[in-house]
This record gives C-alpha cells, sequence and structure tokens, in this order.
C-alpha cells in the first residue's frame, strides 16, 4: 500500500503543469546550452599539425576536464530539457543540476586559467622546439551567462508557482 502511495506522489511530482512557461525563454535556454557545448568543445581540441610535430600537453588538465564537464552536462541537459519541457518540476531539476555543472566548469578553469604546451617540430633544416600558452578567460563570460539563463529560468518557475504548486 506504501508503495502505491510513493507511485502516486511520484506521479504528481513528475505530471505536467497547470501552464508553461515563456516559449522564447525555453529557446534561450537551449541556445545556452548549445553555445556552452560548442566552447566546451574548444578546451577538449588538440592542434593538428600534417608533419612532423609532437605536441605535449604541461599544464591545463583542469580545463580539460571542465571542458568535457560542461559538454557532457550541455549535451544531457539539451535532451532533458526538451523531454521535460512541459513537466516544471523535472525542469526545474534539470535547470539547477546544468548551472551547478557550469559553475563547477568555471571553478576548473579558474583552476588552471591557461594550458600550456611544447610543441616541437622538426624540418630539413633542424628541429625547433616551442613553448605557447592558451588562455581561456572568455569561458568564464561564456558559461557563466548560460549558468545565469538557466538559474533565471529556474527562478521564474519557481516564482511563477509553476513546480511548487500542488496537485489534486
Amino acid at each position: 500500500m506504501a508503495s502505491r502511495e510513493w507511485l502516486e506522489r511520484l506521479e504528481r511530482f513528475v505530471g505536467p503543469g497547470e501552464q508553461n512557461g515563456p516559449r522564447w525563454l525555453l529557446y534561450l535556454t537551449l541556445i545556452s546550452l548549445v553555445v556552452s557545448a560548442a566552447f566546451a568543445l574548444d578546451g577538449v581540441a588538440e592542434p593538428i599539425d600534417l608533419f612532423c610535430s609532437v605536441t605535449k600537453r604541461l599544464s591545463g588538465d583542469d580545463i580539460r576536464l571542465a571542458s568535457r564537464l560542461v559538454f557532457a552536462a550541455a549535451a544531457a541537459s539539451f535532451c532533458a530539457t526538451v523531454a521535460t519541457h512541459d513537466r516544471p518540476r523535472l525542469l526545474l531539476l534539470n535547470l539547477v543540476a546544468t548551472a551547478g555543472a557550469l559553475l563547477a566548469g568555471i571553478a576548473l578553469v579558474a583552476e588552471d586559467s591557461a594550458v600550456e604546451r611544447v610543441r616541437e617540430r622538426c624540418s630539413l633544416v633542424g628541429d625547433s622546439s616551442s613553448t605557447e600558452s592558451v588562455h581561456f578567460f572568455y569561458l568564464y563570460g561564456v558559461w557563466g551567462v548560460a549558468a545565469a539563463i538557466l538559474l533565471w529560468h529556474a527562478w521564474r518557475l519557481v516564482r511563477g508557482g509553476l513546480a511548487m504548486e500542488p496537485r489534486t
């Protein structure tokens, strides 16, 4: 009998809401997730050289981890947002969790702030070696704006009563 009551509560929790939020906010959320995922790919990518070249990453492992975390969270959240756009409580949970992943990505980028690479090239004349630093400061803004949009969407759900109204 207790399991039946638990199932009814679960059904009320994930059930559709009485009203939907504005469509433009949903589209803005989806666009911010796509942009976040696209910029996350930049942190994972390695330069490609066609000829005799070796690139070693000296530092910046946290940036790679942050990029993978944000890409996975944004991709999963995009799918979940499309699937739960008419279920306010699940959408609220999705938005807050993804904003947390974006903020964790920002913290990981702040930990390293740059990727340092050593690039060794060979040619007919001789070999050369160079060190370069690639900074990812722009991720603070891109992921910060995306997290703000997600939290703003979540706040509108809570403020509008969509996520917390008991259903009968």
